[in-house]
């Protein structure tokens, strides 16, 4: 999409504010800020909207904008699978997965040896969490049902990945009751240590300590 006129880009606007639910946006307020912002384009760490400004990512995208905008080598690996094949049988699997399941293997700690690939990363969350509960309930150990995570934390926007999760930017009143068993504990932040511990070694042995 090329650059717009403040018009084409105003009607974008107001079709949004009526058709779509922007994530972590409420509509009044978008309306009253003239919002939402319309990116067009997007290269290395900037991005740049309908009206032609250029801003830095920041967040790098927060979730999967790791490597940067316009990798055109990622986006042509992607066109060219999805040419060939965009999805296989329940229960079968592609050449292209086998090969980056091997290449994780050859550079994964210990032995992990094989992957399990999801669409993001909730979706990988829960496929743990339900790992976990399988794995315990197979070895004998069925009671084993708390999963520890950290105060302030973020780790999904599914049900059970927002149990674990204390992020402000999803109030859990709205949401409760979550699954049981999702204990929070502090984080081992030295400069604001929620046990008062003066040092980095102490304010560890204190968050230890809580965890037992």
């Amino acid at each position: 999409m090329t650059q717009q006129t403040s018009t084409e880009v105003k009607n974008l606007q107001e079709s949004a504010l009526e058709h779509l639910w922007v994530y972590l946006r409420e509509p009044s307020d978008m309306a009253e800020k003239g919002d939402p912002t319309i990116y067009v384009s997007g290269k290395g760490v900037h991005v740049t909207d309908a009206l032609g400004n250029t801003s830095i990512d920041g967040m790098s995208g927060l979730w999967l904008k790791n490597v940067g905008y316009g990798r055109t080598e990622i986006a042509d690996a992607a066109y060219e699978q999805m040419l060939k094949l965009t999805y296989m049988p329940l229960g079968t699997t592609t050449e292209p997965t086998i090969r980056l399941a091997q290449k994780i293997s050859e550079i994964a700690p210990g032995d992990m040896t094989r992957s399990f690939f999801t669409s993001g990363g909730s979706e990988a969350v829960e496929t743990a969490l339900k790992l976990s509960r399988a794995y315990f309930k197979r070895v004998g150990e069925p009671n084993r049902t708390k999963f520890i995570s950290r105060k302030g934390s973020y780790h999904g926007a599914t049900m059970g990945a927002m149990a674990l999760g204390g992020s402000h930017l999803y109030p859990k009143i709205d949401y409760e009751p979550f699954m049981p068993g999702g204990l929070h504990v502090a984080q081992p932040l030295p400069y604001r240590c929620e046990f008062g511990g003066q040092t980095p070694e102490e304010c560890a042995d204190l968050c230890a300590n809580a965890v037992e």
